[in-house]
């Protein structure tokens, strides 16, 4: 019981069993097997020797109790020595001892001892084993008694030695058996070397292992299933090695789609940039100088002048195709206010051209900011999924949704038109159409997005594109809602009036007065604010309007000239930098100062800022090919009195340069409807939050200059810029200086 239990808690029996080799345990198996075999025949030949024995002495000592029984009383009657010669005559009875004791007990005569194997004996023990205890007889005659005991001294030396041969027999067998069976299992395990061989050279790598055909079924059977099982290991793990390839080409494949893709996007932005830059001032120039040829040889020559007419028709036609292309061939306004104002703008440009179609917008990001790849491939699935709706489906109903859900942000356009064929896909891949929705569903799976476009029921398609945050995507940007509790705090609202008579898409051609509420900056806010009237400007003018020009493109300012030099306005500066302008001005002292607002170096903005700064009475007209809200209302907070998109007619230009004489706000219809939906929807841009100075600060860090070089350009100390710094981020919840260049990006403050 000790052992079994010491054996069932792995005690050392079981260490021991563990241990030994596979033939040693069958070995001493088949050993014991074999021992408890021959001890079983030893048992029964024990107990037919022992049977045999017992019933030999029993026999022997009757026979011979009844022989001497029969004979006794006859030799008693001759004499006590007549009995003597009787039993010597008698001699030794096999298996008994015979004695004669006279009648005072003393032994008289006893049998010789057996000569035969006389000697030896065997051991007490084995013959009180073999031999059972009988009782002695005895016979009394008048002179004594006669005693006959059973001697089974010689059957069981007999017996002894027929057991010590077998025994030396059974030893033999068993040495001789167990050699046979050490041979026969050391044969028949052989092979399970083998295969512990070939086993550790898998474990090694070598995969190249074949077992040759084993001896025997069932060795032959574990060889041919292990040639098996390394064949199956190697096809998988040359099937694993490939697809670790093949995942790796994928990935650097992935690198190299988004690599290009951000390369092919850095081209289209250039492309756009100079096409807006260049092109579109250069077109802007052609147009001025041509309506100006046409208005001065209008009486004199007629046809030149229809020509000129028409040349200033294509140029305008050039601008607004260039002006659709420029968002088509990279958004510019995704880079500078963020991808909701981007898909707002889109949608906006969508309704303007599509009138027929009714398109909505819900945008819900939350808190959350997507990285530059994200934006541009959301706003990418919202122009494609958009272009197609109208163009191919011919929709009147379509919905774009952006939201942000727990793990990404997903964007989802919705169509009422035509759909899809069933087998569209099958045949994108054939005939390798529907090239736009395949080089969006490639960039979405670059990201690691999914792509789905399904028809709707009962018509329409719906294309669903849902990216996953990035780490950098997930922190917490709470600026725009921040901002929004801090300007409503502070105050600093843009009001707009007289925006249109019918609706606020129909605005009427004219001006806008801009409001204020009263915020940090005090009643003078606005720089007219507090300003005296001059009674002069209130009349028409009695002498020529001075005007100075402000642009890095010097057609376009000769096409000005030439058209204000028309309407009997001169030009009596022209400057192609904001620093020049500033050098210039005191000199030329124009009455109205015409500027571009994008320019190199300090730029329109600044520059406004600085002209004003020198001359609190000059008045300011900025003219910009931007057309959205944030450029107009950072202009006008400036200072400026009339913002005029480059795209509108030369008689606006002529209006708001008379307007801004006189010293009345100048917006063209166009700006002051955005700026009233601005006003309506609440927007609050930086500016409204932070002091004047506050503001200079916060232009320069966007701008990336340091605590040092802000402090030495605005003559202040390092730690009152630091105290304006800190207040920054306090009020636009910016923890460092990129998130506050990210703010002045996204409201147009600064140029990308």
């Amino acid at each position: 019981m000790i052992f079994w239990n010491r054996r069932r808690a792995g005690g050392w029996p079981a260490d021991t069993m563990r241990r030994m080799s596979l033939r040693l345990k069958i070995h001493l198996i088949v050993g014991v097997l074999v021992a408890l075999c021959l001890v079983a025949v030893m048992a029964l030949q024990v107990k037919s020797a022992r049977d045999a024995i017992r019933e030999e002495i029993e026999a022997a000592n009757r026979v011979a109790a009844q022989l001497l029984q029969r004979t006794l009383w006859l030799q008693a009657a001759r004499g006590t020595p007549a009995m003597i010669g009787y039993l010597q005559g008698v001699g030794r009875v096999r298996a008994n001892d015979i004695t004669l004791l006279d009648g005072k007990g003393e032994l008289v005569y006893q049998s010789p001892p057996s000569p035969y194997k006389s000697g030896r004996d065997a051991p007490d023990w084995f013959v009180d084993f073999m031999a059972p205890p009988l009782e002695p007889q005895k016979m009394d005659f008048p002179d004594g008694t006669l005693v006959v005991r059973a001697d089974p001294s010689r059957a069981a030396l007999d017996a002894w030695d027929q057991f010590a041969v077998l025994g030396l027999a059974a030893l033999g067998v068993l040495a001789v058996l167990n050699l046979v069976v050490f041979w026969v299992v050391g044969r028949t395990v052989e092979p399970f070397g083998q295969i512990v061989a070939a086993l550790n050279r898998i474990e090694a790598g070598q995969l190249d292992v074949t077992l040759p055909r084993l001896p025997g079924t069932e060795a032959a059977a574990i060889g041919a299933a292990f040639n098996r099982m390394v064949v199956g290991v190697s096809e998988r793990i040359e099937a694993e090695r490939r697809a670790a390839q093949a995942e790796h080409e994928l990935s650097d494949r992935r690198d190299l789609a988004r690599w290009i893709d951000r390369h092919l996007e850095q081209e289209r932005r250039l492309i756009a940039r100079e096409l807006h830059d260049e092109l579109g001032q250069s077109v802007t120039g052609m147009r001025s100088l041509a309506l100006s040829v046409a208005q001065r040889v209008a009486i004199a020559d007629p046809e030149a002048a229809r020509a000129a007419q028409v040349i200033a028709e294509e140029s305008s036609r050039l601008y607004d195709a260039m002006h659709g292309l420029i968002p088509r061939l990279a958004p510019l306004v995704l880079d500078v206010f963020g991808l909701a104002d981007a898909l707002r703008d889109l949608v906006e440009r969508t309704r303007v051209s599509q009138p027929q179609a009714s398109v909505e917008l819900h945008i819900d990001l939350g808190d959350v900011q997507l990285g530059s790849e994200a934006t541009l491939a959301l706003y990418r699935a919202a122009q494609e999924g958009l272009t197609n709706a109208l163009r191919h489906g011919q929709a009147r109903q379509l919905n774009v949704s952006l939201h942000a859900e727990s793990e990404g942000a997903e964007l989802q356009v919705d169509d009422d038109g035509q759909g899809l064929a069933p087998d569209w896909r099958e045949k994108a891949r054939q005939d390798g159409g529907h090239y736009g929705l395949r080089w969006l569903a490639e960039r979405v799976e670059a990201l690691g997005g999914v792509l789905r476009i399904d028809n709707r029921s009962p018509r329409g398609v719906a294309l669903r594109v849902w990216l996953p945050f990035t780490v950098a995507e997930r922190r917490e940007a709470r600026i725009g809602r921040r901002r929004e509790r801090s300007a409503m705090a502070h105050g600093g609202r843009v009001a707009a009036c007289r925006v249109g008579d019918n609706d606020r898409r129909s605005p009427a051609a004219g001006c806008v007065r801009l409001c204020q509420r009263p915020g940090p900056r005090g009643p003078g806010r606005w720089p007219d604010a507090g300003r005296p009237a001059d009674p002069l400007l209130a009349a028409p003018f009695l002498n020529m309007i001075r005007v100075m020009l402000v642009d890095d493109h010097a057609l376009v300012r000769m096409g000005f000239r030439m058209l204000l030099a028309n309407a009997d306005i001169e030009v009596v500066a022209e400057a192609e930098t904001g620093e020049e302008a500033c050098q210039a001005v005191p000199k030329a002292r124009p009455d109205v100062v015409v500027m571009d607002l994008s320019m190199p170096g300090m730029g329109g903005l600044e520059a406004v800022r600085r002209l004003l700064a020198q001359d609190p009475k000059l008045r300011l007209l900025v003219l910009s090919a931007h057309e959205d809200t944030a450029h107009p209302q950072r202009v006008l907070r400036a200072g400026a009195l009339g913002y005029l998109a480059k795209r509108s007619a030369p008689e606006a230009l002529i209006a708001a340069v008379t307007a801004v004489a006189r010293g009345e706000r100048y917006v063209d219809a166009q700006t002051a409807q955005r700026l009233a939906v601005a006003q309506i929807d609440g927007e609050t841009s930086p500016a409204d939050m932070l002091s004047e100075r506050e503001f200079s600060v916060f232009i320069q860090l966007a701008r990336g200059m340091t605590v040092a070089q802000i402090a030495e350009t605005l003559k202040l100390s390092p730690s009152t810029v630091g105290t304006h710094l800190y207040h920054i981020k306090q009020k636009l919840n910016a923890s460092n200086q990129s998130e506050i260049t990210l703010v002045a990006l996204r409201w147009g403050l600064i140029q990308a």
